[in-house]
């Protein structure tokens, strides 16, 4: 039974994380991305249908053409498919997934190369001691009894002895980095929860999904609006509504595929992406006699 037509609904935007290397072993630096991306692995048929297969679970999914490149990403994420989405501790389920899993997948097993400053030497604290944090360093002893210029133009003199890097050494990358896109958090996160409503168990129309989350704001309503609508202009309103939902889907569903592969977030078609596996049959459901 399709519910109440309701339009309006607030999605949320995704959860930001980080992770500190002291605290933690891992130093990744607070995103909104590290959810995302394991949100839209789970989403992926092709990641559902390799993880049936690891789990020995039986699947209506077929296996994906490029299994070898979806399988070592599935066994990464496996404990956070693993969580039920119904569950009321998913949240601390995903939680403690970032804390014990998550941060080592996209942080680095380093410390952030930040310049630190340690308490001054004096003589009621004749000395500190300074120990390597897998950063290689040059400590300095700068006397506070200089002013901040003449301090600043030796520094800038002593340490133009030593070679510093141009960029991050390649040891301190992350085993999941994030591709330079145009798509929008915001964009991704409505992508998100209206592919998730799609494939739940009420099978909703497009345009009571698009209308719910009020993709087309102008041309959205709700139960009071569509009693006061023509036959013809609600007609005409639910089938934009369902275009525009529809496009939105199949981005949801690239950014899901490409995901199961380490890709993300993008949008780009490629043969091995499974875009039928949530396609549903034309024309109203046969109600049973």
């Amino acid at each position: 039974m399709q519910p109440p037509i309701i339009k309006g609904i607030q999605y949320r935007d995704f959860p930001r994380v980080k992770a500190d290397f002291w605290s933690g072993g891992a130093h990744a630096k607070e995103d909104w991305r590290y959810m995302a991306m394991s949100m839209f692995i789970k989403l992926s048929p092709s990641a559902q249908a390799v993880y049936a297969k690891l789990k020995g679970n039986p699947s209506s999914l077929p296996l994906p053409a490029d299994y070898d490149l979806v399988e070592p990403v599935v066994r990464d994420f496996m404990v956070y498919m693993d969580i039920d989405e119904g569950d009321e501790a998913a949240g601390d389920q995903k939680r403690k997934w970032w804390r014990e899993e998550g941060k080592h997948l996209f942080g680095v097993p380093a410390p952030a190369p930040n310049v630190r400053i340690f308490e001054p030497i004096t003589e009621m604290n004749p000395g500190i001691r300074v120990k390597w944090d897998r950063n290689d360093c040059v400590v300095a002893q700068i006397p506070l009894g200089q002013t901040l210029t003449e301090t600043m133009r030796q520094l800038k003199a002593k340490l133009s002895r030593f070679e510093f890097a141009n960029e991050p050494p390649k040891k301190a990358q992350p085993k999941y980095r994030f591709q330079s896109s145009k798509l929008r958090e915001a964009t991704l996160a409505e992508a998100q929860v209206i592919l998730n409503v799609y494939i739940g168990t009420q099978k909703l129309p497009l345009w009571w999904i698009g209308n719910c989350f009020n993709i087309l704001p102008w041309l959205c309503f709700d139960e009071a609006k569509a009693k006061k609508m023509t036959p013809e202009a609600l007609s005409d309103s639910k089938e934009l509504i369902s275009v525009a939902t529809s496009r939105l889907l199949r981005k949801a569903m690239l950014v899901a595929e490409n995901a199961a592969r380490g890709r993300f977030p993008s949008t780009t078609p490629f043969a091995e992406a499974n875009m039928k596996a949530y396609e549903r049959k034309r024309g109203r459901p046969k109600k049973n006699k």
